[in-house]
């Protein structure tokens, strides 16, 4: 191959690799296809950086070839671009430390409806001293009675909010008994399996608003926009925080929040800090798992939570806590 063609390939590549890290930055990674590629940009950063090194290897085994450099130099350059964004986003590990007066502790996990048992839930709520409990997608028909019988075996009372129904899949919120009652928002209906809202009794607590949204990709855009837009449109309330599987990075929002709605991991230096799947590390998997605080909100710590690696999750928890501003 030709120093002129590797030039050409080159630029290629190069074009190629700045479109897919730029997508996100400048607003374009809503678009159905272009949802689908940004959300793996960590990983896709990875696998450039390697290829820089795997392709010169190769060109020094086999004597120095003039296309390869050029190729080598697109591809380290594009890999650059997408290193950059994900550095000052954060790969912060920080723990939540004991709970502290005046703070509400606010855990999520996908569990993928029956993958991890009630009984484990409880262990982790427990032990992470949770006020709240989000379940994006638990499988009432199965474990549905265990939840609150789990929890107070755990020494975690809570109540549900709605209460567990017996459908296939249900998005629930559980709330810890002596933190307060919270109640489903009966303006917001919504189908329970993918989205619900709860108002608390007492104004010092959150609104939350628990979901598992569709993937943004392909024929799930048009659903994913419109619940964008509702969770936007929930955050005009500064006391709302919108907590779940959102299956899209802050590069398919479009910046570091929904609305007037922040991303927590993105305040505390953490937005790199993939959630699914469990499979890979945090820094290249997707962190398509969130908590957005409203404005009467600041977060005072956010964790990407390794321990339950090991469970059978495909989904890490989250745990944010927050502070009243």
């Amino acid at each position: 191959m030709s120093l002129r063609t590797g030039l050409l390939l080159g630029g290629g590549v190069l074009l190629g690799g700045l479109a897919l890290q730029t997508a996100g930055l400048v607003g374009l990674g809503r678009l159905p296809v272009v949802a689908a590629l940004v959300a793996p940009r960590d990983a896709e950063t990875a696998a450039l950086l390697v290829a820089v090194v795997l392709l010169l290897l190769v060109a020094i085994r086999r004597r120095p070839r003039p296309a390869a450099l050029p190729v080598a130099v697109a591809l380290l350059a594009a890999g650059v671009v997408g290193l950059v964004p994900a550095a000052a986003r954060g790969w912060t590990a920080e723990s939540a430390g004991p709970p502290r007066a005046g703070t509400v502790r606010i855990l999520s996990w996908n569990i993928n409806g029956d993958l991890v048992p009630p009984s484990t839930v409880a262990r982790l709520a427990a032990r992470e001293r949770a006020d709240v409990v989000v379940l994006p997608q638990i499988a009432p028909e199965e474990h549905g009675a265990a939840y609150l019988p789990a929890f107070r075996s755990a020494g975690l009372p809570v109540t549900a909010a709605p209460p567990i129904g017996g459908g296939r899949r249900q998005t629930v919120v559980l709330v810890r008994t002596a933190a307060g009652r919270y109640r489903s928002d009966a303006a917001w209906p919504a189908a329970s399996d993918s989205w619900v809202t709860v108002r608390p009794s007492d104004p010092r607590l959150p609104v939350v608003v628990a979901l598992h949204a569709a993937i943004p990709a392909a024929g799930g855009n048009t659903l994913w926009q419109a619940e964008a837009a509702r969770a936007a449109l929930a955050c005009r309330d500064p006391r709302t925080i919108v907590v779940g599987d959102f299956n899209g990075t802050i590069d398919d929002f479009g910046g570091p929040g929904l609305g007037t709605c922040r991303d927590a991991a993105a305040e505390r230096g953490a937005a790199s800090l993939g959630t699914w799947p469990t499979a890979l590390p945090p820094v290249l998997a997707m962190p398509i798992d969130h908590v957005l605080v409203g404005r009467a909100w600041t977060v005072d710590r956010f964790s990407v939570l390794t321990s339950e690696d090991a469970s059978g999750a495909r989904h890490r928890p989250i745990l944010a806590v927050l502070a009243p501003r």
